[in-house]
């Protein structure tokens, strides 16, 4: 005869209880996990270091110890930091974001190439690199000139000027006004062309020392020029560009260690362009 004790045991054996009941016991586990979880990623800590570079970034701005209160309100102000940050990235603020991924793209490559600016450079590798980038060091030819700008295209009013010149006629009764240094002095390249254009530097080259020249022309007109002195191109000793020279290796290993790890990661991923319809 089977009591109410038996079927209670018989009950417990099928299988589908036993499925409900475990069920509900991972149900259970799990959703305390998830509170936990939750708990964790609600919680701030602001830790003793935190507050030390708060400290040190305000001793370094405004050249003295911050008080307490000001330290407290850095406190303050990192906490509503926090805060906000965590509750934009729940809204998905930061997901086709143009500047963020700009910003997270500079952190990556400053992450991927970060140990060009550890590495130990000596004399002898900074020596080939420089030998190896010669023409990229060589200085423009330099000039001591000087010029007068005339806006009146006509050639023979430009003839008589340059005779007038040739015979020591008063420069300075000559030349219409124009806003444009009149002369220069050890000029390079950068800055001839910064004040009349590329073409008038050019034609520089081709002119004497000590003869007035022209018409010359520039992006303003035309002018006629006497040079002074002539510099030939030259390349500096590494002594004198060492500094520079340096931040150009550094700069060179910064883009090999960032292709190598964009090369890296870009092997994780399958790539593919779309072509556009017909």
């Amino acid at each position: 005869m089977s009591g109410p004790s038996s079927r209670k045991r018989s009950l417990f054996q099928q299988p589908l209880l036993h499925f409900l009941l475990i069920a509900a016991v991972i149900f259970a586990v799990n959703k305390l996990r998830g509170e936990q979880d939750s708990t964790r990623k609600n919680h701030i800590v602001v830790t003793v270091a935190q507050v030390e570079r708060m400290a040190d970034l305000w001793a370094q701005t405004w050249g003295r110890p911050a008080s307490e209160s000001e330290l407290q309100e850095l406190v303050r102000d990192h906490i509503k930091e926090e805060i906000f940050y965590r509750e934009a990235l729940k809204l998905g603020l930061d997901i086709n974001d143009i500047v963020i991924r700009q910003r997270l793209r500079q952190k990556m490559e400053f992450f991927a190439s970060g140990d060009a600016e550890t590495i130990e450079l000596d004399n002898a590798t900074l020596q080939a690199f420089y030998k190896q980038n010669l023409e990229k060091y060589r200085e423009s030819p330099t000039y001591d000139f000087e010029q007068i700008y005339f806006a009146d295209e006509d050639e023979d009013q430009l003839a008589i000027f340059l005779t007038a010149l040739q015979t020591g006629t008063n420069k300075n009764n000559l030349d219409d006004s124009i806003s444009l240094p009149r002369k220069m002095t050890r000029a390079d390249e950068l800055a001839i062309v910064r004040n009349f254009g590329s073409a008038f530097y050019k034609t520089l080259g081709t002119l004497e020392v000590g003869t007035w020249y022209g018409p010359v022309v520039s992006g303003f007109g035309q002018h006629v020029v006497k040079i002074n002195r002539k510099e030939p191109a030259s390349i500096p000793k590494l002594s004198d560009i060492r500094m520079t020279v340096e931040n150009d290796w550094r700069a060179k290993q910064h883009a090999i260690s960032l292709d190598t790890a964009l090369q890296t990661l870009r092997s994780n991923y399958i790539i593919e362009i779309e072509a556009p319809t017909e």
